[in-house]
């Protein structure tokens, strides 16, 4: 159903500016298919771009039917084609700017050509038009009324004026790619114009102030989550393809409370050590949030309760660290389990979605000191880079800048440590595997046995391992105790690490800057590798010199201690 009306100056009052042009939001629209290998590789870039200036600008992402497999070029292919050949794109990706395709270090139309300055040069240039624009999902969730406002901002005569209306969802994700490209997260994809791809005729002419208001409605169909619809509005002047102006109409929140627990971060598929401080994902599909409970266990362990205060907007997500556990690390099948509940005080209107769980392994654990790291570069080598990281997160080794299709080998000689991360990036964001080269890494200790290896991943990928060994430790006097110390700074707990020839009683203990004793505990350590816990929540918060002995063997560390 389709209203239009034509509103003199006096019926309707919207802000002008004293010159007759008002603000542009600039449009962007993209061609693109879920089975475009350089779709996905252009995409994400180009979503951060957008995303990060939402305020000036929004987009329209129009999926066709080739390379390959897409399903959401098939819940609208009409109109999906019409706009190919009203601009006659002929391959994907290919992105547009207010109409116009950009020039750059790549083929023109390439989204890669768009960049921060682009968007400020289009967002800087003045519209003759202010379009408001408001939409509305009916209660049962089957239909969406939109009502788009275009307002002249100055005497406008064009005979080729046409108002478009594009239903978006804003973000549909999927478990699986639906296509072969590997993508699984697509943004603001065109479900349907209204009324159609043709748009709606304006008047020949304007005076300065008139108005036109357009009202459209339209039955849902090959709707994804109907939480995700949007609306983006625009006016284009078919003599030049040009547009004058764009609007976007947000998702609406529903009048509920609706928490999802996205993801579980940390731990991932295997994790070092036997305290943990797990990262999570959620996302708000009600109401906005401002406090909620974050409920986790791992294993049979205790149930641990955080009361996490902030704010999450309708459809934003929150990355939140809760606080550190410890728990007992199986070698196999170890699970951590998450839920949140009580936000702001109120019952969850969707439960089902309020827990995950995860399984994680504990990563491989080693008996030697010494690492190798065997790596070769696929086409692009300039891409890779590597650090290998220590559980305090120091970065102890790194490579890069490296040539394209050879072969390198590190060697890693790691002492007074337990727990490792090595992270290998790709600033393409496609691995060092396999569609351009056939890099890989492969990481292995001193009698060969390769422990990880790899070469599939977008951005970049984590291995942890531990390591557990006696080597390096000298027999000499006095030179029979190693000792690692994290985190540093400590809060509640202290762990110290320590390596020694020796067992029997050993001595921790804490002196402030006045030389005073705070703290000491009596400990029993084996020869070989002991991790002892030492517990500060009774110590003030300070800079304090730690002392461990253990017979006629001393070592001192400065460490501090904060809340």
């Amino acid at each position: 159903m389709k209203k239009l009306y034509i509103i003199s100056t006096l019926l309707l009052s919207l802000p002008l500016l004293s010159n007759g042009q008002t603000q542009r939001l600039v449009l962007a629209e993209e061609f693109t298919n879920a089975s475009c290998g350089p779709c996905a590789a252009q995409n994400p870039a180009f979503d951060a771009l957008l995303e990060a200036n939402s305020d000036k600008a929004t987009s329209i992402k129009y999926h066709v039917s080739w390379p390959g497999t897409d399903p959401m070029y098939s819940h609208n292919p009409a109109q999906s084609n019409a706009r190919v050949n009203y601009y006659g794109v002929t391959g994907v990706p290919y992105a547009f700017i207010d109409s116009e395709a950009q020039s750059g270090s790549n083929y023109t139309g390439a989204p890669t050509n768009v960049t921060q300055s682009t968007i400020d040069a289009y967002y800087a240039i003045p519209s003759p038009f202010i379009i408001n624009l408001s939409h509305e999902v009916s209660e049962e969730r089957g239909s969406i009324s939109v009502e788009m406002v275009v307002k002249a901002a100055q005497g406008i005569s064009n005979n080729n004026l046409f108002a478009h209306i594009a239903v978006v969802e804003e973000t549909i994700t999927f478990d699986n790619p639906p296509g072969t490209n590997g993508e699984t997260v697509f943004h603001n994809v065109m479900k349907k114009m209204l009324p159609d791809a043709t748009g709606t005729a304006l008047p020949a002419s304007f005076n300065q102030g008139d108005s036109v208001v357009i009202n459209e409605e339209w039955i849902l169909e090959n709707v994804y989550d109907d939480i995700q619809l949007a609306v983006v509005g625009f006016v284009q002047d078919n003599s030049d393809e040009y547009v004058q102006q764009a609007a976007y109409s947000n998702p609406i929140a529903p009048d509920y409370y609706d928490l999802t627990m996205d993801a579980i971060l940390v731990p991932e598929v295997s994790y070092c050590g036997d305290s943990i401080a797990p990262v999570i994902k959620v996302e708000n599909r009600g109401k906005e949030v401002s406090s909620m409970k974050i409920n986790y266990r791992i294993n049979d362990g205790d149930l641990h309760t955080y009361d996490w205060n902030g704010e999450i907007n309708f459809l934003k997500t929150k990355e939140i660290i809760l606080p550190s556990i410890m728990f007992d690390l199986q070698e196999e099948d170890n699970i951590i389990t998450v839920y949140t509940s009580e936000p702001d005080g109120q019952d969850d209107f969707i439960p089902e979605n309020d827990t995950l769980e995860q399984v994680f392994n504990q990563s491989p654990v080693l008996t030697q000191s010494t690492v190798y790291l065997e790596l070769k570069t696929d086409n692009y080598g300039e891409e890779t880079s590597w650090e290998l990281v220590d559980s305090e997160g120091n970065v102890i080794y790194s490579g890069g800048n490296y040539a394209s299709n050879t072969i390198y080998n590190e060697t890693f000689e790691l002492t007074d440590q337990f727990c490792y991360d090595f992270i290998i990036y790709d600033t393409y964001g496609d691995g060092i595997c396999c569609s351009y080269g056939q890099g890989y890494y492969e990481l292995s200790d001193s009698e060969d046995n390769v422990f990880a290896d790899g070469g599939d991943f977008d951005t970049q990928e984590t291995v942890p391992f531990g390591i557990y060994s006696n080597v390096g430790i000298d027999n000499s006097p006095g030179k029979n105790l190693t000792l690692n110390i994290y985190p540093v700074p400590a809060k509640d707990n202290l762990w110290i690490n320590v390596r020694t020839c020796h067992s029997g009683q050993a001595t921790i203990e804490l002196f402030n800057l006045m030389g005073k004793s705070v703290l000491q505990n009596e400990v029993e350590i084996e020869s070989g590798f002991n991790r002892i816990r030492l517990e500060t929540a009774s110590v003030r918060p300070g800079i304090f010199m730690l002392k461990f002995s253990s017979g006629k063997d001393e070592q001192f560390r400065k460490i501090s201690i904060l809340r």
